[in-house]
């Protein structure tokens, strides 16, 4: 977990309206867990695309690992795998994501994702505090 944001307590609970803005009202999980406790999570927004003709792409977002767990290097890609029937099921061509540049290299070699472009990003400070 990025250290910049406040730990979670991870339960059922927190995934079952989370994301639900998605074309058909939900998101999709798949989450790891051990003894009772949330140990990973891959989730995935369904979104509609236009391009030449519209096409049902999934959002890819939240990857996690708890760092205690962080051994079982390929369990981000256990969970990833995990959810490719319900994106089949649901017709989502695709996944979109946007990985942090730690997990670039995981996503590229073990889960075998392609580069398709690069996105300029401008980060633009709001002090909002004014001081």
């Amino acid at each position: 977990m990025n250290k910049l944001f406040k730990p979670i307590n991870f339960v059922l609970e927190y995934f079952l309206n989370k994301y639900s803005g998605g074309i058909n009202g939900y998101s999709i999980h798949s989450v790891a867990y051990e003894d009772g406790r949330i140990i990973g999570s891959f989730s995935i927004i369904p979104q509609n695309y236009k391009g030449e003709s519209k096409i049902k792409i999934g959002l890819g977002c939240d990857a996690f690992v708890i760092p205690d767990k962080r051994s079982d290097e390929l369990l981000l890609f256990k969970l990833f795998k995990e959810i490719i029937p319900s994106l089949q099921k649901n017709e989502i061509k695709g996944i979109i994501s946007i990985p942090n540049p730690k997990a670039v290299k995981y996503w590229k070699y073990i889960a075998k994702w392609e580069t398709i472009d690069f996105i300029k990003i401008q980060a633009i400070p709001v002090n909002y505090k004014n001081t």
